[in-house]
């Protein structure tokens, strides 16, 4: 009886799974490399831009830091307007700059030692999304170095920018 379950049955059920194993095999030797440089591209492009990210977040830290005893300089300016976007999921940093700005408001502007402060806490809110609030304490974020000397030329250029704002506006009147 020559049937499915014959020694020539079984072994040609298995000389199918044989050939159909081998086109499998040929299909994946060609698919392969072909997946695996698409895999490898798709990782060089995270990488890439993880890398652009962090850079862009150290850029903002390192400005700010550096500013941090002179808060309305012109980059100061720009890293905090980068905030939004560098820090788009971290909602401690972002929320420390949504307090800034309420603190710097027009409305409320008289209270400039409140913006100070929460000008520090942007800086130390960022330190620990960076994962250097252990290196970088908020003691080193309040003791910037700003010479005696430059704080009064910093005041003189803000006094006769403040005069000639003065001046401007009483000619407009």
């Amino acid at each position: 009886m020559r049937g499915i379950f014959s020694a020539e049955g079984v072994q040609a059920i298995a000389s199918a799974l044989t050939f159909l194993a081998a086109c499998v095999a040929v299909w994946a030797s060609f698919r392969a490399p072909r997946l695996a440089a698409q895999f490898a591209e798709q990782l060089r492009r995270d990488s890439a831009q993880s890398d652009e990210q962090r850079r862009l977040k150290m850029m903002i830290f390192t400005t700010l830091l550096q500013n941090r005893a002179h808060i309305s300089h012109p980059d100061c300016v720009t890293a905090l307007n980068l905030i939004d976007l560098a820090f788009i999921d971290d909602r401690e940093v972002r929320d420390a700059l949504a307090h800034f700005r309420a603190a710097t408001d027009d409305t409320i502007r008289r209270e400039g030692d409140r913006a100070a402060e929460r000008f520090l806490v942007i800086i130390e809110k960022i330190s620990r999304s960076l994962g250097m609030s252990d290196r970088i304490t908020i003691s080193d974020i309040r003791t910037p170095y700003y010479p005696t000397g430059l704080a009064e030329l910093h005041e003189m250029q803000r006094l006769e920018m403040q005069d000639k704002l003065t001046a401007l506006r009483k000619k407009r009147r």
